[in-house]
């Protein structure tokens, strides 16, 4: 990609990471055990083909919009359609950050995204973090609505230990004349927990427990009990 920078403006072309939900995938920090609840469920993309423009209104706000090709980094161009993208970050305060985010495309039953996200930061060695995301004509198949929440928290006990848990839920309507929700046998809640140690800077290793409970009762509950570690260079 290519970056140009204008004092609080900036554009950017090429292939990039979009802003969908860089936010909160940065603040959940544990990509290496579990996605973020967008990435996870394919609400939006991670990155694409395009332009961005990102503007600092203030050092508390930021906004930022996309025109990309909708496709991603592992398909060509299929359609005449493109992806346009809108988010602002808003810092409230040392102890309150909000992102709001909306994505919208032309195709045939107009798919549209919306997202929000909250963090808060009531004591130096606490995080909580919620976020709400809605999708309307999920893969552009009318009526295919999905919606789901996530929330976790993270205290930090000292430099090199911190405990973590997270509540995952993802719901789908029911589409006229038929019977029961379109995604049933995806939808779900996960319960995610564990405890992370980083003996030195570029080395996480976490014993974590993590499950995904189908709302389908008659799909068998997964359940997933491990050590990961993830390490960087």
């Amino acid at each position: 990609f290519a970056k140009y920078e204008i004092q609080k403006t900036s554009i950017t072309m090429g292939i990039f990471d979009l802003k969908s939900f860089i936010l909160q995938q940065n603040t959940w920090g544990n990509r290496y055990l579990y996605r973020s609840f967008m990435d996870q469920h394919k609400f939006a993309l991670a990155a694409d083909i395009g332009i961005l423009f990102e503007n600092k209104i203030t050092n508390d706000i930021m906004i930022d919009f996309s025109i990309t090709n909708g496709e991603g980094l592992f398909k060509t161009q299929s359609d005449k359609d493109f992806l346009y993208t809108f988010g602002s970050t808003i810092k409230l305060s040392d102890q309150v950050t909000v992102r709001l985010f909306g994505d919208y495309s032309y195709l045939k039953y107009k798919p549209v995204t919306l997202g929000s996200f909250i963090v808060l930061k009531p004591t130096e060695n606490l995080l909580l973090c919620g976020e709400y995301n809605y999708k309307q004509n999920q893969a552009n198949k009318e009526d295919n609505n999905l919606a789901g929440l996530s929330t976790y928290a993270k205290y930090t006990v000292d430099k090199q230990v911190n405990v973590f848990a997270r509540f995952d839920k993802l719901w789908s309507n029911t589409i006229d004349g038929t019977v029961g929700p379109w995604n049933k046998a995806k939808d779900g809640q996960a319960i995610i927990a564990g405890v992370e140690f980083s003996p030195v800077k570029n080395l996480k290793i976490a014993a974590n427990y993590q499950n995904w409970m189908y709302d389908d009762s008659s799909i068998e509950t997964n359940h997933v009990l491990g050590l990961f570690a993830e390490i960087k260079f």
